[in-house]
């Protein structure tokens, strides 16, 4: 089940995020200076970006195993960030957010996203949900790698 996050989720979504970055990490090469995105391991960040953004969170059971951080505009969506508890990944949790919010905001034609240039294995997900790499970024320097930028046209 997928439904808004509350403020009473930070704790457990900031706990899955860190988990999801801490796996990030085997596939990190030596010239990353961060463990993950700034704020992905501080509660009350997850509670800021709740105010700013639309916050998902993904239940199984009685657990949150996963959250996904988007900004709207008009008809344009930014997806912040997508992730899933470490002991939840390879089950298509990424794949059901995805289509979630597509499913969920029709109106939205456009969906971007980026992900770092080193994760191989982000590029290979978004690629087969039919983002199209738009922009790589170069290298910036206080965090030790650069980005694919990512663009999915949704016809409707």
């Amino acid at each position: 089940m997928i439904v808004e996050a509350q403020k009473v989720d930070a704790e457990r979504l900031c706990e899955i995020a860190v988990s999801a970055f801490i796996e990030d990490k085997k596939y990190r090469p030596d010239t990353v200076l961060v463990n993950g995105p700034p704020g992905h391991d501080n509660v009350d960040v997850h509670r800021q970006w709740m105010k700013d953004h639309h916050y998902v969170k993904y239940v199984r059971g009685s657990d949150i195993v996963a959250g996904g951080v988007v900004n709207f505009e008009t008809e344009c969506a930014e997806i912040h960030g997508l992730f899933v508890d470490s002991d939840m990944m390879n089950r298509g949790i990424g794949k059901e957010l995805i289509q979630y919010l597509f499913e969920r905001h029709p109106k939205i034609k456009t969906w971007q996203l980026e992900t770092p240039d080193y994760a191989i294995r982000n590029q290979a997900f978004y690629e087969r949900l039919g983002f199209i790499c738009i922009q790589k970024t170069e290298v910036e320097a206080n965090l030790g790698f650069g980005f694919y930028r990512y663009r999915a046209q949704i016809d409707g």
